[in-house]
């Protein structure tokens, strides 16, 4: 599936890792017995101001 993805200089810095790691914990369909393990790969740091629950 990483081999389709293609980064495109988007410009948008700083990214919104809060997010992604939110919706990575909580909108994906997770197995019951499943061991989650994420890779963050991103091409900015995360913002730190927004005062969400992943920090």
């Amino acid at each position: 599936m990483l081999q389709s993805l293609v980064a495109d200089e988007g410009g948008d810095t700083p990214e919104d890792l809060q997010s992604a790691l939110d919706a990575a914990m909580h909108q994906l369909s997770w197995r019951p017995d499943a061991l989650r393990i994420g890779f963050i790969i991103t091409d900015a740091p995360p913002h730190t101001n927004y005062h969400q629950r992943y920090n």
